[in-house]
């Protein structure tokens, strides 16, 4: 096989809303579901909350086609202080709306979400700091702010490599959660010719000579994980030091909020934004066409957090249609059961409350004719998102997760290794000419299939389990280490043909065909010309991103083959550790990993285990306990 508070705003967030349309009051006859926002009335974080509101009153004020649903009134309000302040409000709006969507502060997420929880007050976190993950069903505390740490993280650290060129990046984050958790995972995802230093932290002290110190320490260009006003204050910063240095912010950056970058001051920052499935390329071109009107009519310019508002609203429509009302007791299941239907069914959010299936787009802060000052680039002009440039996923990085199952992850070895011979069918091998090329690619190919397998067993890329939502099971380059007894390891072997099939399981041993999936799936779009000493620029990561169309074009070529064929590996051995646990065939429902009808074609990321091969693995490996 492959909502509402009854406490009058403040008059900075309604002069701050005043150029957001009202919303039409519902008749009398047809109360409407009250939604409140959320979100602090002043600072830079309330700059980047009033984007989103604007487009998610835009959403709030067209119907769905063919189904108006039940009326809706978007409200904004106050966020309070936190502690007693935060309760007494919560209590308030249990009895008067159906949904908060808050936007809060870094720092701020996990009291308000907990708060939220225990008022049992439906809740969509729509800022970067995620809620913490969950699979109980009864708690209905979504997140929608992005995309993950890990991969917020390894996407930066890959526009660091191109199309900045950086070899040592500084990373620098404003000392919240977020902040320090992507600044802790660049630690594991640094490409291997990037060099890292310890993080520095943005706080009150950081200036001018601080950033002036940058190049005089080696660095080479710099990446700030963290909130606007720290940005804002780091680019001022490097601007007084007359720094030269590239600099790439990232999610929920590119606004008015921090307007260096939003003014085109920044002399030549990037930024990268993430947006969902339903956004990408022309998925979700006639959704915009509001939003752009919308826009235009206001003398302003579409912004990232506009564009996530619009699609947080037509969500949480498309929700309310679904349930009818907007009970919690309907209209809860009916966001979790949203789908995708451009994504074969897909749900908008994980089982564990996550928005699912982002990607980032890159801006850039350079005044151009007929742009604004700060623009998204094509994708045709930035490095393929989504797929990292090889050197990112070394096995070295990858280790067992004692107390789990233990999962060995090789190449088949001897007479039975065929993996340089199918990499050369595809084009990926020189036969031994350029030796260490190949070493880094096999390396990184392992890497890749290692790091897949762990997503689609619910932990994080990198290994790391995701409290009360992984399996307990993990996956290593190494042998189990001695005293893990029989029932508590199996072996994943990458190698081989078969007639009919991606994999055989037997035993404890899963076989993944390597030789059959790039026969049946992947020679027909093998690299042409094959990989030569003229790739080492895209294998080693030295190359200079828009040196010409073409090795543009090359480079993505590389990125997306082993990419792919890593994906076919990935899903077809975790299809054969489904049948280790005890997990048969599914026909019908196309997501499926132990589909064997739609598993060559299936998406990576598409793919999950149905709700009955859940149990199984749940009853066989367990879950990592929740903390």
């Amino acid at each position: 096989m492959m909502l509402r508070i009854s406490t009058v705003l403040t008059i900075a967030l309604a002069t701050a809303i005043a150029c957001v349309p009202a919303t039409p009051a519902a008749a009398k006859d047809d109360p409407a579901v009250r939604i409140l926002f959320v979100a602090p009335d002043a600072g830079p974080d309330a700059e980047v909350a009033r984007e989103f509101l604007f487009g998610a009153d835009v959403a709030a004020k067209f119907a769905l086609p063919g189904q108006a649903g039940p009326a809706l009134t978007l409200e904004p309000v106050a966020l309070p202080a936190a502690g007693k302040k935060t309760k007494a409000a919560l209590k308030a709006w249990k009895k008067e709306a159906a949904l908060l969507v808050a936007w809060l502060p870094h720092g701020r997420t996990a009291e308000f979400e907990q708060m939220a929880a225990k008022a049992k007050v439906p809740l969509l976190v729509v800022s970067p700091e995620p809620t913490t993950p969950s699979l109980e069903l009864k708690r209905a505390v979504f997140w929608a702010g992005g995309s993950p740490v890990q991969d917020e993280t390894v996407q930066a650290l890959d526009y660091a490599l191109q199309p900045l060129g950086s070899s040592q990046p500084a990373i620098l984050h404003d000392g919240s959660p977020r902040g320090m958790a992507c600044a802790k995972a660049a630690e594991f995802w640094h490409h291997v010719s990037q060099t890292l230093k310890p993080a520095i932290v943005v706080d009150d002290d950081w200036g001018g000579e601080q950033a002036a110190a940058l190049s005089a320490d080696g660095f080479d260009a710099v990446i700030y994980f963290g909130g606007p006003a720290r940005a804002e204050q780091a680019l001022q910063a490097l601007a007084k030091a007359d720094s030269k240095l590239p600099v790439l912010l990232t999610t929920g950056l590119v606004s008015a909020a921090v307007p260096t970058f939003f003014k085109g001051e920044a002399k030549g920052a990037w930024a990268m934004e993430p947006s969902w499935f339903e956004d990408l390329g022309r998925i979700g071109k006639e959704d915009r066409y509001p939003l752009v009107d919308a826009v235009k009519a206001a003398d302003r310019t579409v912004l990232p957090a506009m564009m996530r508002g619009q699609r947080v609203l037509l969500w949480v429509k498309a929700a309310l249609a679904a349930a009818g009302d907007g009970s919690a007791k309907r209209f809860v299941p009916a966001l979790r059961a949203l789908t995708r239907e451009g994504a074969a069914g897909k749900t908008v959010f994980q089982p564990y409350g996550h928005a699912s299936l982002t990607r980032f787009s890159l801006w850039h802060s350079e005044p151009m004719e007929k742009l604004p000052a700060c623009h998204e680039r094509p994708v045709t002009r930035v490095p393929l998102a989504g797929v990292p440039a090889v050197g990112f996923f070394r096995t070295q990085n990858y280790g067992w997760d004692p107390d789990s199952f233990h999962v060995w992850v090789r190449f088949t070895e001897q007479e039975k290794r065929t993996i340089e011979a199918d990499l050369f069918a595809i084009g990926l091998n020189t036969k031994g000419y350029e030796e260490d090329l190949e070493a880094r690619l096999l390396d990184d190919l392992l890497g890749r299939v290692i790091s897949k397998m762990n997503r689609l067993f619910l932990r994080n890329p990198d290994g790391t389990a995701i409290p009360g939502v992984s399996y307990n099971i993990s996956f290593s380059p190494n042998p189990p280490p001695d005293g893990v007894r029989g029932g508590k390891k199996w072996d994943v072997l990458i190698g081989g043909d078969d007639p009919v099939a991606g994999g055989r399981a037997s035993g404890s041993t899963a076989k993944v065909f390597s030789t059959f999936i790039r026969r049946t799936m992947y020679v027909q779009h093998k690299l042409d010309p094959p990989m030569s000493a003229d790739d080492r620029k895209h294998m080693a990561g030295g190359y200079e991103w828009d040196t010409s169309a073409d090795e543009n074009i090359r480079n993505g070529l590389v990125r997306s083959l082993v990419g792919g064929f890593t994906q076919a590996m990935g899903l077809t051995g975790a299809h054969e550790l489904g049948h280790l646990a005890g997990c048969g065939h599914d026909t019908e429902w196309g997501r499926s990993i132990m589909n064997v009808a739609s598993g060559a074609g299936l998406d990576f990321e598409w793919a999950d285990w149905i709700p009955s091969h859940s149990k199984v693995l749940e009853k066989r490996l367990g879950r990592v306990p929740a903390r």
